[in-house]
């Protein structure tokens, strides 16, 4: 009986960890921790409660002129940025707006549907990252005191060295002139970035599952990004309990 009564109590206990905003590998540092993907409402609600910021992803829809709150290739769900917003409770949360298809010809428009979206809100700009693979098209958003965000090509640590010299050379390029452009990228290309741009702002995404072995395998690297003062935000998984409801 008491073997039984220890299991139910680890089993309990485990169940509620992985429903948990707070990780052991963020310990200190829950500040700097926002929720990734809270694309849906209830993911919203519960992210507010539980987190300083949320990360969301935004695809342009010409048709309708509006932002669907959506990360290709999740079938649509319909839900607009506007009203997305409507729900938002907390007018300090920090929001991390991934826009997934910014181009040339739609940089207007969707500024104009974030901007209109965030002032109904009340929330101010400068709580608001926006992050796009085309920097030079978010020189409009940050003329209006947004937080902007390049999104770095990927998987810079499996490159060769010709690539990844390629790469960074572009990146640099980018960064050039805009003293004030962040950059992103996944956890696993913090050293990489920590050593070519030491003094940029940065922010990563640490998407390992709860219970995944590379928490441990990786836990050094993670706590010397999270003590790095250049980290603005990393983004976490979330499993909000109340998507059950």
């Amino acid at each position: 009986m008491i073997f039984i009564a220890i299991l139910a109590l680890v089993l309990i206990l485990a169940i509620a960890y992985r429903y948990s905003s707070k990780r052991v590998e963020f310990y200190g540092f829950y500040d700097k921790v926002w929720a990734h993907r809270a694309n849906d409402l209830k993911k919203l609600e519960s992210s507010e409660a539980h987190f300083k910021g949320i990360e969301l992803d935004l695809l342009y829809q010409k048709d309708g002129d509006w932002l669907e709150v959506n990360h290709p290739p999740a079938p649509s769900t319909g839900l607009s940025f506007q009203e997305y917003v409507n729900h938002v409770s907390n007018k300090k949360i920090g929001m991390w707006l991934d826009l997934k298809n910014l181009t040339a010809t739609n940089q207007q428009a969707v500024f104009n549907r974030i901007d209109t979206g965030i002032a109904s809100a009340e929330i101010k700009r400068g709580q608001v990252i926006i992050e796009s693979s085309k920097a030079e098209l978010l020189n409009v958003f940050q003329e209006k005191g947004y937080r902007v965000n390049y999104y770095l090509p990927p998987k810079l640590h499996e490159k060769t060295k010709e690539e990844l010299s390629k790469s960074l050379q572009e990146i640099k390029a980018q960064l050039k002139n805009n003293p004030n452009l962040e950059i992103s990228t996944d956890f696993n290309d913090y050293s990489l970035i920590a050593k070519h741009f030491p003094k940029r702002k940065k922010n990563f995404w640490v998407l390992h599952s709860t219970y995944s072995p590379k928490i441990l395998i990786n836990y050094t690297e993670l706590r010397t990004m999270l003590q790095d003062s250049t980290v603005q935000t990393v983004l976490t998984p979330y499993n909000n309990w109340n998507q059950y409801f």
